[in-house]
Parts: C-alpha cells; structure tokens; sequence
C-alpha cells in the first residue's frame, strides 16, 4: 500500500487532493492529511519516515514550510520521502525563493492549480513520476520490505 501524506491547512484544498488521489486509478494508495505544519515529524517519526510520498502546502501554521523541509532534510537521506512543495502562490515567487525551497529539501515545486481538473492531471503525473518513474534509493528499500511482508502473509 503506498502511503501518501498531504500537509495543508485548507479544509477546501484538502478535499480537493484527496479526491484527486483517490481518482488516479491507485487501489493501494493509504492517504493521511495534516493540517499543522508542528504535527509533520513526530507523524514522520513514528513511522520511520516510511512514507511514499509527501504533498506540503508551504504555507503551513504554526512551522513555515522551509522550516518543516530543512527538518525532515536534517533527519533523511537520499531526499526520502519525496517531498512535493506547493503553493496557490509559488508561481509568482523569485527564483532566489524558489531556490530557497530546493536547498530546504523539497524534490519538486508545483504551483497548487485553481480548478480540479487541472488538479488532479498534476496530481496523477506527480504519483506516476514519483512512485513509477524515478528511482530513489528509499523508495525501492520501502517497497522491498512491504514484498518480503506481503509474501510472508500470504504463507
């Protein structure tokens, strides 16, 4: 099961990315939202940071988004879990800032679309980019693990 988790705190957004993953043809996909920038790392902790994929809001409250990637950075390898920073506003960032977002930890920076469609279209590419196309270290170790778990249960 591919585990995904959405940092945001728009209640709107929030619906919005989830049924855009739910509609991207994943049966597996475990899908956990949280709304408080403060909640990402002990969430990340108690899991191993096992987790497949990251959507962040960089607009979140209480630990800004730079603050929570150069965080999760500090406590990872490899840029695992991906981390996909977005913002309703990123589009009309400096480059400087942008730059900024990268050097924090982010693997990508996506503008957040206005109207679903075009919401979702980037949120299928993303999940097929990043948990079909691009090979990271992490990832591959994760998905090792969950076939070892899975063939064992099935004996």
């Amino acid at each position: 099961m591919e585990q995904i988790l959405v940092v945001d705190d728009n209640p709107g957004d929030i619906l919005l990315i989830i049924e855009a993953l739910n509609t991207s043809q994943r049966p597996e996909l475990s899908i956990h939202v949280l709304s408080d920038g403060s909640e990402v790392l002990p969430y990340l902790r108690e899991r191993d940071f096992e987790v497949d994929l990251i959507f962040m809001d960089m607009a979140t409250p209480k630990v800004s988004g730079t603050e929570l990637l150069s965080s999760i950075s500090a406590e990872t390898s490899q840029g695992c879990p991906p981390i996909i920073a977005w913002s309703s506003d990123i589009e009309h960032e400096d480059p400087e800032r942008l730059a900024h977002i990268y050097d924090a930890g982010a693997n990508t920076i996506v503008a957040k679309p206005m109207y679903f469609l075009e919401l979702q279209s980037v949120v299928h590419r993303v999940l097929d980019y990043w948990l079909e196309i691009a090979l990271i270290p992490c990832v591959a170790d994760m998905n090792t693990k969950r076939t070892l778990s899975a063939s064992v249960k099935q004996k």
